[in-house]
């Protein structure tokens, strides 16, 4: 069952009826409204409201830190990095992908799962790049000051030192 933990929102005009797009993937329109997001890996919050007409109030949340309830767009295991899609929903991020959250349950289309908006500075987002170095396809995931390499299922993960450390 899909939670949301330390989620805070900001009321912003909606720039549509966005009724059937809560938990989904909204950007800041040029007049400053909350729209659905419609390029794949770019939105700037989660809607929490139903604003049913233009204008109506739109609650945003882009919380960093806490776990969200996200709208599935795609099948997605726990543990899995997300991103949006072009229709404004949550999926697993593909080869060059940035990432945003973290999948805390499985979810599938029109689904309602948790997510987890990891604390990380602008900018600083996994992007997931994939590269069979063997049988087994590794997954080497850089984000921040910090490399994750699953090695075929054994996952190990480490700090990225600054030259001289």
């Amino acid at each position: 069952m899909a939670v949301d933990i330390g989620v805070q929102t900001i009321d912003l005009k909606a720039a549509a009826d966005l009724s059937a797009h809560q938990y989904g993937a909204v950007v800041v329109d040029s007049n400053g409204r909350a729209a659905k997001a419609t390029a794949a890996g770019a939105f700037d919050g989660i809607l929490y409201s139903k604003p049913d007409a233009l204008d109506k109030i739109a609650q945003v949340s882009g919380t960093k830190g806490a776990v969200h309830k996200v709208l599935g767009g795609g099948t997605f295991a726990t543990g899995d990095k997300l991103t949006s899609d072009t229709v404004g929903k949550f999926v697993k991020v593909t080869e060059g992908q940035r990432s945003a959250l973290i999948a805390l349950e499985a979810g599938a289309s029109g689904s309602i799962s948790s997510a987890y908006a990891p604390l990380r500075e602008q900018g600083e987002e996994d992007t997931v790049v994939t590269q069979a170095l063997t049988a087994n396809a590794e997954t080497i995931t850089i984000g921040g000051e910090r490399i994750m390499i699953d090695a075929g299922g054994t996952a190990r993960t480490g700090t990225i030192l600054g030259a001289g450390s």
